[in-house]
């Protein structure tokens, strides 16, 4: 599924996107073709894989809190982010005994 089908992107400029609390489930929806993000907020969802972030080259902020993320290594390397966010990531098998 592509970012734009499930967040609230920016129309006007395209930089910004707030996906929070849509109930995205597994990976880190689509980001291709996101050239001009900036600022990503994936936070309070269930994704556990940010695998295609490098996508969005432009991107230097990403919040990504609240989720069930299980690696960083998606952004070993990515060094356009300035700023993250996993805090409160629990893994889901975690989050079953909570």
């Amino acid at each position: 599924m592509h970012l734009c089908a499930v967040c609230a992107v920016c129309a006007v400029c395209a930089v910004c996107a707030v996906c929070q609390f849509n109930r995205i489930r597994g990976s880190l929806p689509d980001v291709t073709g996101c050239d001009r993000l900036i600022y990503l907020n994936i936070s309070h969802n269930r994704i556990t894989d940010l695998r295609g972030i490098n996508f969005a080259p432009s991107l230097t902020t990403l919040n990504a809190s609240h989720n069930n993320i299980v690696s960083l290594a998606a952004l070993a390397g990515y060094v356009r982010v300035r700023w993250v966010c996993v805090c409160v990531c629990v893994r889901a098998s975690e989050r079953a005994r909570m």
